[in-house]
């Protein structure tokens, strides 16, 4: 079956539709609770986070990077009086290194419609809903975005859409609020390098979420 490109539209509507309950097929077959892999998939999408930060149940893979960390808050921007969903996770470098990521992102269902959902659904739980492996979620994800794909610069082909599209979704979302490279790196986590920049910016000139959150009251595209 032939991928279609998808828009971030394509990405938010099929999370939208996630049913109640989300049967697996083969060998991570079982069945998996669609609402908490919704509020998952949002947040993932919401924060751009690698699903292995959100997630709980860690595998023999020793590539699994579930800190434990995540928490959400709710804070106020002072420049524009707008509430914040606040997201701190620590994180894991390839070399080892932990960080902490901070992101905010408007409650305000006007500028970002999954901000109170996620929420609401974080106060329900009391915590992290998110008790699944990152290897379950890919599973399921493949099903949800199921004849969706994404472009990698210098691949011809489309990838089938999974847990990494998440990322890849909210960075084309980013670029629609006009966020800077800079911004974007401090966004994601991303090293300096990664984007064409000097280590020496992420000494001396790092971004805050307080610095670029302007610019995501906007509507969504």
């Amino acid at each position: 079956m032939s991928l279609k490109l998808a828009t971030p539209k394509d990405a938010r509507l099929a999370v939208d539709a996630i049913p109640g309950k989300l049967e697996i097929p083969g060998a991570w077959g079982g069945k998996v609770d669609g609402f908490r892999l919704q509020v998952l998939d949002r947040l993932a999408i919401l924060g751009g986070f690698r699903v292995s930060e959100l997630v709980t149940v860690r595998t023999s893979n020793k590539s699994d990077n579930t800190s434990g960390s995540l928490s959400l808050s709710v804070d106020t921007e002072y420049q524009t009086g707008e509430e914040v969903l606040l997201i701190r996770v620590n994180a894991l470098k390839k070399k080892g290194e932990t960080f902490t990521r901070e992101i905010g992102i408007p409650l305000n269902s006007d500028y970002e419609p999954w901000s109170k959902p996620v929420l609401k659904a974080w106060e329900y739980f009391g915590g992290n809903p998110f008790n699944i492996s990152r290897q379950i979620a890919w599973a399921a994800n493949r099903i949800v975005f199921d004849g969706l794909g994404y472009r990698v610069k210098k691949q011809p082909e489309l990838k089938n859409a999974g847990n990494h599209f998440m990322r890849h979704i909210r960075a084309e979302e980013l670029r629609h609020f006009q966020l800077t490279p800079e911004e974007r790196m401090s966004f994601f986590g991303w090293s300096p390098g990664f984007i064409g920049l000097s280590t020496m910016i992420y000494t001396y000139d790092s971004v805050d979420w307080f610095q670029y959150f302007p610019k995501l009251l906007k509507r969504m595209p």
